[in-house]
């Protein structure tokens, strides 16, 4: 007999397309952004770069009645011993960190981060239910589509604002409120005077 291989069954496929064929509100997506945030964590304290961050290779799985997305598709993966050997990050190009662009010799700490900034793409596509973040994804050829190669699309952001004020934050916001340091106005502190909107400060975070 030839051999099997048995691989767990996602029963709602892949993140993009649960995201476009259900009704996902803001607090199920946040859930579904820690675990692929759990998981490639788990990932690189394993000494591995996963090199295609993306929404179709996330799945969606029922574990005891709720959602959980789970990291896939390793083809494009690497441990220090490859990179010392000269193997570079490849993956999806529209989903390169702008310090992959020229391809120079990064350490594997410099490749974790770019999984990092692939999968702040990915939180991206899942605010927008399923959508692609830039106009690269939907029209450029592969080999063009690069960062940069396509703007992101217009009402992108503005849908994700919406998204987010619709859903309110993700935890109940106590009594206190915060605000500004006029004398020190980079840093945010707990106070309880002058209000600002938590909504509006994890806009500013994410844009």
């Amino acid at each position: 007999p030839a051999p099997r291989l048995i691989v767990e069954y996602a029963q709602f496929g892949t993140m993009s397309e649960y995201l476009q064929a259900h009704s996902v509100g803001l607090h199920e997506k946040v859930d579904l952004c820690l675990d692929i945030a759990l998981g490639l964590q788990m990932v690189h304290r394993c000494g591995v770069v996963h090199g295609d961050m993306k929404l179709p290779n996330i799945l969606v799985f029922e574990v005891e009645g709720a959602r959980v997305a789970k990291i896939s598709d390793f083809g494009c993966a690497l441990t220090s011993v490859e990179i010392e050997e000269g193997q570079r990050y490849r993956g999806t190009r529209s989903y390169h960190a702008p310090e992959l662009k020229d391809e120079p010799s990064l350490t594997i700490e410099d490749l974790r981060k770019c999984d990092v900034y692939a999968f702040g793409l990915c939180v991206w596509e899942i605010l927008k239910d399923g959508l692609p973040y830039s106009e690269g994804e939907l029209t450029a050829a592969p080999e063009a589509a690069t960062l940069g190669a396509g703007k992101p699309l217009l009402d992108s952001f503005d849908m994700f604002l919406e998204s987010i004020s619709a859903g309110g934050p993700p935890n109940p916001i106590g009594p206190d409120t915060l605000a500004v340091d006029d004398s020190e106005p980079d840093k945010v502190s707990l106070v309880k005077e002058t209000q600002i909107s938590l909504t509006s400060i994890f806009h500013t975070v994410v844009h």
